[in-house]
């Protein structure tokens, strides 16, 4: 199987944000083809914190929790942004969550279709149950991280994987989302309705809304990550007719235009 995670590595609305509030911690190599990162609080939040929630195109398992009660909630790929959600309890809660990449939820899922639950007890029964347990029984987001890493490890079924659905992902990531659905059709030798069928499956998105997403995630990262990119080279590489096309596009996506959304970043 190819590693995607080689060629794609989504980021967040603020990928420099390390705080008390929200860390990322990368899993080890063996795990890294499988999950983006592990994220959560270092330390309880109370209801007045939200972050800004960008289209990553990932999955996560989200557990937000006190010392004795955990509420669990798994977010699909989104389409849009939004802010996250605050806590459930009258008080301040922690938090720690798993985000899968677009193409690896559905090697941890119990049921053939993630698409066909919406709580992770119903798509991953198990693995959420003993994550569960992990994180009210450690008492810090690297001792969560060690643990979810082992119970991952154990839990993980790369024959799962739809090597259609991967392949066509795999054309997607290298044109830079500017890459027609015929076309992934075409590179998988399947017809545009079952490669329609299998990213619904899989992802839960159509094949044209997940390229459109890539193509959008790449583009911030240019953006964000300070690569140097001017706007025509952008509207170019990423295929878009002219700079207003892109503008709209990102902002559709990211509810700002991408000099707004760099103003936003946290620095290191």
């Amino acid at each position: 199987m190819t590693d995607l995670s080689r060629l794609y590595m989504p980021i967040t609305s603020d990928p420099f944000e390390r705080n008390d509030n929200y860390t990322e911690l990368l899993p080890s190599p063996a795990l890294r083809p499988y999950i983006r990162c592990f994220w959560g609080t270092q330390k309880p939040v109370g209801h007045n914190y939200s972050r800004l929630v960008i289209p990553d195109t990932c999955m996560d398992i989200i557990i937000r929790f006190t010392e004795s009660t955990a509420v669990t909630a798994f977010c699909p790929i989104d389409e849009s942004s939004g802010y996250s959600a605050e806590c459930s309890f009258d008080d301040s809660c922690s938090v720690f969550a798993v985000r899968f990449f677009p193409w690896s939820a559905a090697m941890f899922a119990e049921i053939p279709d993630i698409t066909a639950a919406v709580t992770p007890e119903e798509i991953f029964p198990k693995l959420t149950r003993m994550l569960t347990e992990t994180v009210l029984r450690e008492k810090d987001i690297y001792a969560r991280a060690k643990a979810a890493e082992q119970l991952l490890l154990s839990l993980i079924c790369p024959e799962k994987a739809d090597n259609d659905v991967m392949n066509a992902l795999y054309l997607s990531i290298i044109s830079n989302g500017n890459v027609r659905v015929t076309d992934l059709a075409g590179y998988t030798a399947l017809s545009i309705r079952s490669l329609q069928r299998k990213f619904a499956v899989s992802a839960g998105k159509s094949p044209k809304i997940l390229t459109d997403l890539i193509r959008y995630q790449l583009l911030w990262q240019e953006t964000a990550l300070g690569n140097g990119i001017s706007v025509s080279e952008a509207v170019e590489k990423f295929g878009y007719f002219d700079q207003a096309h892109m503008l709209n596009d990102f902002r559709k996506r990211h509810l700002m235009t991408p000099s707004e959304a760099v103003k936003r970043l946290s620095r290191p």
